[in-house]
């Protein structure tokens, strides 16, 4: 869990050394949660394995941080689940009420808490944000027809400097 928009460097330094080791992290998300305030953030991003770590769902996350009014960003990395995962997830995430997404590729897992884990990949980010538009307009990645549609904003991480990569993304949701 990483506060966005937080201007207060403490903060930040724990949430993110916390997610990973879900101690006090977890307390402060069940004090934040019982008074239906956090502190400082305005939104909050729901990491989703960050560095290759375990720890809560983002899913799980976002869908506690949504009962109480707040509108969080999920993050969806590729690294770890299929297609049919991916769209089961975000359809589950749509029913929660989440809104926000960010896709991700993903961090390798030889760098992370679980080096054994074999990785997936099964789609890159750019994929996901295009199956994340098909779901928005009503249909699955092979085109089947959805009860409804998604209503997502889509996020993506790049690389400035990573030209090729970046008139892709702008080609993936145009």
């Amino acid at each position: 869990l990483v506060a966005a928009f937080d201007d207060d460097p403490w903060f930040n330094y724990l949430a993110k050394q916390d997610a990973h080791r879900r101690k006090r992290l977890r307390g402060w998300l069940d004090r934040g949660l019982r008074r239906k305030t956090f502190p400082h953030g305005e939104t909050y991003m729901a990491t989703d394995g960050s560095g290759a770590n375990c720890h809560m769902s983002s899913v799980a996350i976002c869908a506690l941080l949504t009962r109480v009014g707040y509108s969080p960003i999920l993050q969806i990395s590729c690294r770890d689940y299929n297609r049919i995962a991916i769209q089961g997830d975000l359809i589950g995430a749509a029913a929660l009420g989440i809104q926000n997404i960010l896709c991700l590729t993903g961090d390798y897992p030889t760098v992370g808490d679980h080096k054994e884990a074999k990785p997936v990949y099964d789609l890159d980010s750019v994929q996901v944000m295009q199956l994340v538009q098909g779901l928005n307009g009503g249909k699955d990645m092979m085109g089947n027809r959805l009860d409804g549609s998604t209503a997502f904003t889509i996020g993506a991480a790049v690389t400035p400097e990573a030209e090729l990569v970046g008139r892709r993304v702008v080609g993936a949701v145009n």
